[in-house]
């Protein structure tokens, strides 16, 4: 199975097993356990087709690897950005929009939404991280993973201008100019702290599908050293490839940027 057909998978079964324990939870009490799992198993399908017409509105989802790399050991790396916008967008006219004007016009694209609320989640069973003290320890089992070669950089996590292409030196360059080093600290890219996007500004609270769109609150910068490596990306796998990432990041923190400068940006990052 592909690196892409097991995201795929992934983000059409988690939530079918998610509805399904909350059914069993519900109705335990009203049907004994044999029945109970019949049920479910047949209408199983039925969940799983309908998560998987969500995806298919809110990302293009077909197989177009990138020409130009690939992952450390061979895998296509997915290109282009996926993340459908609604009918009459274009990433342009969405970014010139203030958050407000976004929020009203409703234009936040569905797949940015974070479906799901912790507190749900835990009364169906499901263990969150308690991120204030969890973090600590998941930035203390990185420390124990090495990341992928980069030949490209030098030993302060930057790139060594002698090894790099034209594009990646300016990806470099506007990765500083738009203050992403802020959180994405070399020489692992990453500060190993939490940051609250505030997404929220931009979308009304939602309900999808049985799941509510709302806050993300503080998310934990992860390592972007070896980045190309591990698709899909942001800390729920919202965003498919590093282009969708461009894309998300340019809204939230409300940058310009040009079409070569989102190019450049993802040259820089694919070499990380």
């Amino acid at each position: 199975m592909s690196v892409w057909s097991n995201i795929r998978w992934f983000r059409v079964t988690l939530p079918a097993m998610a509805l399904v324990c909350f059914a069993l939870t519900a109705l335990a009490a009203e049907e004994d356990f044999p029945t109970l799992t019949k049920r479910l198993q047949a209408e199983k399908p039925k969940f799983a087709q309908r998560q998987q017409t969500l995806l298919t509105e809110r990302y293009d989802l077909a197989d177009r690897p990138a020409k130009s790399t690939a992952m450390s050991r061979g895998k296509p790396v997915q290109d282009g950005v996926r993340v459908k916008l609604p009918a009459g967008m274009t990433w342009e006219k969405l970014a010139a929009l203030l958050p407000e004007q976004v929020k009203e016009k409703q234009l936040w694209p569905g797949a940015a939404f974070f479906d799901g609320i912790p507190a749900d989640a835990a009364r169906k069973g499901t263990n969150v991280f308690e991120r204030g003290s969890q973090v600590h320890f998941m930035a203390e089992f990185q420390a124990l993973h090495d990341f992928p070669p980069a030949p490209k950089l030098n030993v302060f996590g930057k790139y060594n201008p002698a090894r790099a292409s034209e594009s990646e030196l300016r990806g470099q360059e506007i990765f500083w100019k738009s203050q992403c080093a802020i959180c994405q600290t070399p020489p692992y890219y990453t500060d190993n702290l939490m940051h609250n996007l505030q997404v929220e500004r931009f979308f009304n609270e939602v309900t999808i599908n049985g799941r509510k769109a709302s806050a993300d609150g503080p998310i934990k910068t992860f390592p972007l050293r070896g980045i190309k490596d591990s698709p899909p990306y942001l800390h729920d796998d919202r965003l498919l490839t590093l282009e969708d990432t461009v894309e998300f990041f340019k809204l939230v923190l409300e940058l310009k940027l040009r079409e070569q400068e989102k190019k450049d940006l993802v040259a820089f990052m694919r070499v990380l």
